[in-house]
């Protein structure tokens, strides 16, 4: 992880969230957890773990996401509405409002 602290990095996470920059966002958590993992010993039974949701397992992006790749569609900004559709079908694939506005 950066030198960034992580109460930071998870405010960022949030923030990114907020923005509907999902993958980002996935990827700054897993940061944190792989930065806290050499914190955590191995537990036993009936011992605590962290897990990190599988994204994918979702079938839709929050509607504020697609309010977002619409408005820049809707601006004509045709090349960033690709890269954030682009990483947003590697977390949601089945997505139909991705695929659409990506021109699927």
């Amino acid at each position: 992880m950066s030198d960034i602290p992580i109460d930071k990095t998870l405010e960022l996470a949030n923030l990114q969230i907020k923005q509907g920059k999902i993958a980002d966002a996935h990827a700054l958590f897993k940061q944190v957890l792989e930065a806290a993992s050499d914190n955590f010993e191995e537990g036993s039974e009936g011992g605590r773990s962290l897990v990190l949701k599988d994204f994918s397992e979702v079938a839709n992006p929050p509607e504020r996401f697609i309010s977002y790749l619409r408005e820049l569609y809707n601006n004509f900004d045709y090349e960033k509405v690709i890269t954030e559709s682009q990483l947003a079908i590697q977390n949601y694939p089945n997505a139909f409002d991705i695929w659409n506005l990506m021109g699927a």
